[in-house]
């Protein structure tokens, strides 16, 4: 049994132990917010879009960075290539449609429910397999993309960023690491494998994307990379 001394330390070392915690949280709220701002002050085009400058966007992005804190995710970050029109363009939240948020079942979408903001009931064909995988192995990783931005064609459909484009990204994507810290970085595709090895990050793995006909090797590849489904565990 613990003296009235002890008790008193351990009590003392329980209360820094939350204050410290409580601060680096503030600390961390701070640098989402600020970094929230940074995406939002880049210009927007006919050829690039900028969701951000949506206030819907970027309340959602900012709830998403947040509750991946308090979550906590699995420390596994996958980075896409941009915005799909179909998702992120109208949500924020890289690889998320507004179907999902609205109806997605993995526990961690229903947490974030009550802090967006969902227009319409548009899905993503590359979210849905993104999603759907998960719900399987209740893994959670984070998301993000080499461009943040729309690359739009001049009918607005997705197209391939530029060259450029992908360059202006390198600024939010080192911010974004430092951010999160991740413990593993997965490219999902050969953009964000070429954008990864320009900003001299060498430890990561990269995936097949999973749109156009990329769902077998896509989830192969998570697999392998520890976002395991369920029935790949037990193998």
């Amino acid at each position: 049994m613990l003296t009235i001394e002890e008790r008193g330390r351990t009590r003392i070392l329980a209360d820094r132990r939350t204050r410290a915690i409580a601060t680096s949280r503030r600390t961390k709220i701070r640098g989402i917010r600020r970094f929230v701002d940074a995406l939002a002050a880049f210009s927007t085009s006919r050829v690039l879009a900028n969701p951000y400058r949506s206030a819907c966007c970027r309340q959602n992005l900012e709830a998403y960075l947040a509750a991946l804190l308090n979550w906590p995710y699995s420390g596994h970050l996958l980075v896409g290539e941009a915005p799909g029109e179909r998702g992120c363009a109208r949500t924020g939240i890289p690889f998320t449609d507004e179907r999902m948020l609205k109806s997605g079942s993995h526990p961690f979408l229903k947490s974030l429910r009550s802090a967006v903001l969902v227009a319409g009931t548009t899905s993503e064909n590359t979210a849905g397999i993104v999603w759907n995988h998960l719900c399987d192995c209740q893994v959670l990783p984070a998301f993000w993309n080499a461009v943040p931005f729309h690359p739009r064609s001049a009918t607005g459909a997705n197209r391939m960023p530029t060259r450029v484009e992908v360059e202006a990204g390198h600024f939010f994507l080192k911010q974004l690491l430092s951010l999160l810290s991740p413990r593993w970085v997965i490219a999902v595709g050969r953009t964000a494998e070429h954008s990864l090895q320009k900003i001299a990050i060498t430890d990561f793995q990269t995936v097949r994307h999973p749109s156009h006909g990329g769902k077998r090797e896509y989830i192969a590849g998570l697999n392998l990379a520890g976002i395991r489904s369920n029935d790949a565990a037990g193998r």
